[in-house]
């Protein structure tokens, strides 16, 4: 018989149909079958073991059958130090000078049922262990042995359960040393998850992929790695803090708990205060009918990089407006029409408003009554 992966020839103590290079290699094998069943439970089997025997898991060892057993058969097991009563007061053989309590089959007498419980034995233990972690010769030999290996999820959790149960954890954890590092620890980690730069500036590769379809971003010229953004108002390149750009990704995914406004980004509270659309509300609660005429910020934005950024009658680039030539109130359909928008300063526009015919603010309050009226 020959193996079937590698097609070399079988010994006669070999039951199975695969060589033991193969078996290292290949098995366990998993199944997604739900036919077979495992030997040991009866459960359904996930495993094909190098003996060719099914399993629910990678060994028979993990089988919780098995470890069933196994548990069982340790508690009847006779411990190998027996207790008994010192009436002669004679010291444990191990030399920390406490009275013998246990006796063992081989006739040596302990202070504990176990010799790794004892004092003296414990502090041997411990420091020909130093001795050996500081062997360069041990360490390679230990890497060398582990290379290759990897820790399961299961046996991840029962180390880090067993580490938290114990007393000399939790003493640690109570002290104030550790308090101290701990929360300077979650400082870092925090100023690592959002990106930050020295605690204010956000980095560029975070955020830019969150803000880009909606608002502009480019690198700082001086530094590359922080962002920048243009003001929706002004249209400068500007750096925006770690909250401001928190703020505005909770908008854009549309996170209720954390934003309740669009917070756009603004360079300064000059554009902010001049921005009309900061902090409006279009719809009032009590009646939905009233409606505050104001522009859209992406419509005002469109209007200003056609004009450059400058006012058409002054040529002003400050406290920049975006002015409806067609009445929103009049014509509403012409509201978002980029043509029948002009980019004005704050005074032409009030000019504009003040003295020319058909464009005062009383002019069209007349005119949309009369249009009520006459339908």
């Amino acid at each position: 018989m020959n193996c079937l992966i590698c097609n070399v020839k079988l010994s006669k103590n070999n039951k199975t149909d695969y060589c033991c290079k193969c078996k290292l290699k290949y098995f366990p094998l998993k199944i997604n079958n739900s036919e077979h069943k495992c030997k040991q439970c009866g459960k359904v089997a996930n495993y094909i073991l190098y003996n060719q025997e099914y399993c629910c898991s990678v060994s028979k060892h993990k089988c919780s059958k098995v470890r069933e057993l196994n548990k069982k058969t340790q508690k009847n097991i006779n411990h190998k130090y027996i207790k008994f009563d010192n009436e002669d007061n004679i010291l444990c053989e191990y030399g920390c000078q406490n009275f013998a309590k246990f006796k063992s089959k081989t006739g040596k007498l302990c202070c504990q049922d176990s010799v790794n419980k004892c004092p003296t034995k414990r502090q041997r233990n411990r420091e020909t262990a130093l001795v050996y972690t500081k062997d360069p010769k041990w360490r390679k030999a230990i890497s060398e042995r582990n290379k290759g290996k990897k820790f399961t999820k299961e046996h991840r959790e029962n180390l880090g359960k067993s580490r938290r149960n114990s007393d000399k954890v939790k003493k640690v954890f109570l002290s104030k040393s550790f308090k101290t590092k701990h929360s300077a620890s979650l400082k870092k980690h925090q100023q690592k998850k959002w990106g930050w730069r020295e605690g204010k500036w956000c980095v560029y590769d975070t955020y830019a992929s969150k803000l880009y379809p909606v608002d502009s971003t480019r690198r700082d010229p001086i530094e590359p790695r922080i962002l920048q953004v243009k003001c929706i108002y002004c249209g400068k390149w500007f750096r925006p803090t770690a909250l401001e750009v928190r703020n505005r990704c909770a908008c854009l995914v549309n996170d209720p708990n954390i934003s309740t406004s669009e917070s756009h980004l603004y360079c300064s509270d000059e554009c902010k205060g001049l921005c009309p659309t900061f902090k409006k509300i279009f719809y009032s609660d009590n009646d939905p009918n009233k409606r505050t005429y104001e522009v859209d910020p992406n419509l005002r934005k469109l209007v200003f990089e056609r004009d450059e950024w400058k006012c058409q009658k002054c040529h002003s680039e400050y406290s920049l407006e975006c002015h409806h030539i067609d009445p929103v109130a009049l014509e509403p359909g012409f509201a978002n029409d980029i043509d029948s928008c002009i980019t004005l300063c704050k005074e032409c526009h009030k000019f504009i408003h003040m003295n020319i015919e058909k464009c005062g603010y009383n002019e069209i309050s007349k005119e949309k009554q009369k249009r009520k009226i006459g339908c």
